[in-house]
C-alpha cells in the first residue's frame, strides 16, 4: 500500500517535542527577573495556584495598572524567547 508507506514516512520524519512546564519555567527563569518574574509566576499559577492581577497588586502592594503591564511584557518576552528556542532546535 503506497499510502500507508507514505504516512509512515511522514511520521518518522517528524518527530515532535512538545513543550512541557519545565520548558516554561526554564524559559521564565532565563528572561524575566524581579518583579516581572514573580508577577507572571503568580499570575501564571507556576509555583502555586493562579492569582488574579487584582490580589497581585494588593498583595505586592502595586497598582494594577503595573501587574497588567508587566504580564503582557513578560507574556510579550517568552513568547520570542520561545520562538527563538524553536528557531534554533
Amino acid at each position: 500500500n503506497i499510502y500507508g508507506k507514505y504516512k509512515k514516512s511522514i511520521v518518522e520524519e517528524e518527530p515532535s517535542k512538545k513543550p512541557c512546564m519545565g520548558d516554561l519555567i526554564s524559559l521564565i527563569n532565563i528572561n524575566l527577573t524581579g518583579d516581572q518574574k514573580t508577577i507572571f509566576c503568580l499570575w501564571a499559577g507556576i509555583n502555586k495556584k493562579k492569582i488574579g492581577p487584582k490580589e497581585i497588586a494588593i498583595s505586592l502592594g502595586k497598582t494594577e495598572k503595573y501587574v497588567y503591564d508587566n504580564i503582557y511584557n513578560a507574556k510579550r518576552i517568552l513568547s520570542r524567547a520561545a520562538k527563538r528556542v524553536n528557531i534554533n532546535a
